[in-house]
């Protein structure tokens, strides 16, 4: 996990040009942090009884089969998707939608959970096929 982090710190934009409320560079730690307290709302909110369909949106990717295969075993996958298929096993998920990671996707995972993606990316991205659906439409 450090290596990800001194890796993500060098290469991604976002801990050079995001600041603070103390006017410092956002840091790798941080966001494991936000991630860490985000993880523990989701687990309480899916825990809760709910009557009807269940969709939860993230700016992460929630799956290890998200990950494009150019970046398998990449040091900065860590920073665009987390593995949260135990949550999809342990609650009844009908969705999840993410975005964050420029690649598209559209699978069922543990526990039945669908997990899809529809980005368009950036536009050299959507020239080279990225998979983008102008026109998706999903039912629940």
């Amino acid at each position: 996990m450090a290596r990800a982090m001194m890796a993500a710190k060098r290469a991604i934009s976002d801990f050079h040009i995001i600041r603070g409320s103390d006017g410092k560079p956002l840091e790798p730690r941080e966001t494991a942090r936000l991630h860490s307290k985000t993880v523990a709302f989701l687990t309480a909110e899916l825990a809760k009884p709910f009557d009807g369909k269940t969709v939860v949106v993230t700016h992460f990717s929630p799956h290890p089969k998200t990950i494009h295969h150019a970046y398998m075993g990449d040091r900065l996958s860590p920073y665009f998707t987390t593995d949260l298929s135990r949550l999809m096993a342990q609650n009844k998920i009908d969705l999840w939608v993410f975005g964050h990671s420029h690649t598209n996707c559209d699978f069922v995972a543990e526990g039945g959970c669908r997990v899809l993606s529809n980005q368009m990316g950036y536009s050299h991205e959507l020239a080279n096929g990225n998979g983008f659906c102008e026109d998706l439409v999903f039912e629940l």
